[in-house]
């Protein structure tokens, strides 16, 4: 299992604040079997969390290191969660934006508790996106307001070229059923490219696990659609290599 969304990066954004509390996470997805993480923290221009290449450098070898220390069969890559507005774009335009593993492609999250107002709609912001040459995946869908309200959002987004994950606890454990049923329609009808922890700490229900997702969604549709969402695109999304759609 391969979790592609994840805040294990400590002192970095609001989650992990130190390395005893990262310990803590890495030793759950270890026990959990999962075998890489694509670490993504929060990127926030012009608002808070400033996170690109240079802010992240040390951190990551940071993690990198207690990984060693530990011996643990995990690797890691580093990436953002980069929060989208029309001043952000500045970042992208500039080059500045984190992308998954130095691709080409950028794990993008629009406002969505935050009180931020976008000048442009979400989908006139994707199109700058793509058009500066950049791939997109779009973190946590299930959760924007615009799809809760047009599920068709996402074909649109599709037709672009854009790619979904969805978080593990949308799926499971989760008590709004209006967006646990919207979770899982995504996943039945092919807008759901890969499942991601977004973990921030080591308790709770956002910890890094994928075991018991990846058996629900085994046991919902089938084996092959489990193991492409909790791996194989995982693997794919750290490569670099398209993903593979239903």
């Amino acid at each position: 299992m391969i979790d592609i969304h994840c805040h294990v990066l400590w002192g970095v954004d609001d989650a992990s604040q130190d390395r005893e509390t990262a310990k803590k996470m890495l030793q759950i997805a270890v026990e959990d079997g999962i075998e890489a993480i694509l670490c993504t923290p929060h990127s926030l221009p012009y608002y808070k969390y400033e996170n690109d290449a240079q802010t992240l450098a040390a951190p990551f070898a940071a993690l990198q290191a207690l990984i060693a220390e530990e011996n643990w069969p995990i690797e890691t890559a580093l990436g953002c969660e980069f929060f989208l507005t029309d001043a952000s774009l500045e970042w992208i335009r500039k080059g500045r934006a984190l992308t998954l593993n130095g691709s080409r492609r950028l794990l993008i999250e629009f406002p969505w508790y935050q009180k931020v107002q976008l000048g442009s709609s979400e989908t006139e912001l994707l199109k700058q996106v793509l058009d500066a040459g950049y791939e997109v995946i779009i973190a946590h869908p299930e959760r924007y307001k615009s799809v809760q309200e047009d599920f068709s959002m996402l074909k649109r987004w599709r037709a672009m070229g854009c790619d979904f994950q969805v978080n593990r606890t949308s799926l499971i454990l989760n008590d709004d059923k209006e967006q646990c049923a919207l979770a899982w329609r995504m996943v039945e009808e092919g807008y759901c490219d890969a499942v991601g922890t977004d973990a921030h700490h080591c308790w709770g229900k956002r910890v890094i696990k994928l075991s018991d997702v990846q058996a629900e969604i085994e046991r919902r549709t089938d084996r092959d659609t489990a193991l492409r969402l909790c791996h194989e695109n995982g693997r794919r999304l750290i490569t670099g290599e398209a993903l593979i759609h239903r």
